[in-house]
């Protein structure tokens, strides 16, 4: 069995050289280079973009790495994009690192960016979408034969989940981990909701999400009062983050682009690279008056703790950075609070609260993103090797 799969994977790799150098491979010329040029070459995986058809018919644009290495069980990764971005971001560092460690990875291009287009959707729909994703993939790793045909989209990354978890390994699949970043934090939490048997779902023989990361993400209670906050205490500062997110002004101001989201020294270069690609992704606009009524924050207690943590397997990390421009201290320890169940219950879940020293909004691609990607890392091993451990013979 081992030997087949390296045999499949050896003509995978050379059937994803071939396109890459062909005008078959669907990904625009314009950012397949530069992405392939600037993403660290000495980690081991394999690379495609590919379209993922979502229930209604819409087509997501998905990238996904696959590790080299087999028989590591280690459980997917499924990367959530903020706003202005897409899976490409998750292309740049952290998809190639996590690979390298054996984690398969993928990221999804929500509804409304990539190439995909829409003027104005629903938090509702990205959810919608992420979980038809999450449903798809558990029914393919749960199939006690192959269902996918030789050209369905996402073939080679169900088939390599399929076979590494499933094919000799009986009850040895460890469900997807969500890794989301600012925005697609309050997608995660609104996941939470519909997974949650707090609310009528049931249980499912194999779940459809383990834990969840959440990267500078905006808190439960929103953008608007964390914005409000920011005016408040240093008007200049909270201008700035209205002008460049609600006004958009940050996907055509340099200026104002590098003080939102990197370092005050990313090469000129590089930031023109991301301007170009966040031009095209904030074509899309949230229903913000939706959204305000259906705010994570209103499914918690009366002390600002999630009433639906019952959907996570293993304790969620909530990770912010020390110069964060947008997402302050005071919205970390809110959604680290929401993301924490009561004190009696503190030691079946907690929540890892980790705040990174020199890290700014864009955490997975400014030069703090390695020591970002390690803290990611060692709250993964954690619950990783109890599972190892479990299914070690006695």
């Amino acid at each position: 069995m081992a030997l087949h799969w390296q045999v499949i994977l050896f003509l995978r790799i050379h059937q994803y050289n071939c396109l890459a150098h062909s005008n078959l491979y669907s990904k625009p010329a314009k950012f397949t280079s530069a992405m392939a040029k600037d993403r660290t070459t000495s980690f081991s995986h394999v690379m495609l973009d590919d379209q993922f058809a979502l229930a209604d018919g819409v087509k997501m644009g998905v990238t996904y790495f696959l590790p080299t290495q087999k028989g590591r069980r280690r459980p997917p990764l499924v990367f959530l994009h903020g706003s202005f971005h897409s899976a490409w971001c998750w292309a740049e560092h952290f998809m190639p690192y996590f690979a390298h460690e054996g984690y398969p990875c993928v990221a999804l291009s929500l509804r409304g960016t990539g190439e995909e287009e829409a003027s104005k959707v629903k938090i509702d729909q990205h959810v919608d979408d992420v979980l038809y994703f999450l449903e798809q993939l558990n029914r393919h790793v749960t199939a006690k034969k192959k269902m996918w045909k030789s050209d369905d989209a996402m073939r080679l990354f169900f088939e390599f989940i399929s076979n590494e978890f499933r094919s000799g390994c009986n009850d040895g699949y460890i469900a997807p981990v969500i890794i989301a970043h600012s925005f697609g934090g309050l997608v995660a939490m609104k996941l939470l909701e519909r997974l949650s048997i707090a609310n009528g779902q049931t249980t499912k023989e194999t779940p459809l999400m383990s834990t969840m990361a959440l990267l500078n993400s905006v808190p439960p209670s929103g953008i608007t009062k964390m914005s409000l906050r920011a005016l408040r205490r240093n008007p200049a500062k909270g201008w700035r983050i209205m002008r460049g997110l609600a006004m958009k002004r940050a996907v055509s101001d340099a200026n104002l682009c590098r003080s939102l989201f990197f370092d005050q020294d990313i090469p000129p270069d590089e930031l023109e690279k991301y301007l170009a690609r966040f031009e095209r992704d904030s074509k899309v606009t949230m229903d913000m008056r939706d959204l305000t009524k259906k705010l994570p924050i209103l499914k918690s207690d009366s002390n600002g703790r999630s009433t639906c943590l019952d959907a996570l397997l293993h304790p969620p990390l909530v990770l912010g950075g020390e110069d964060d421009y947008i997402v302050d201290s005071d919205a970390v320890e809110e959604t680290a609070r929401f993301l924490s169940p009561k004190s009696t219950d503190r030691d079946k879940h907690g929540c890892n609260l980790v705040l990174v020293k020199d890290a700014v909004h864009d955490v997975m691609l400014a030069r703090c993103w390695r020591d970002v990607a390690k803290e990611i890392e060692l709250w993964l091993s954690g619950f990783v090797s109890e599972t190892e451990d479990a299914h070690l013979p006695q």
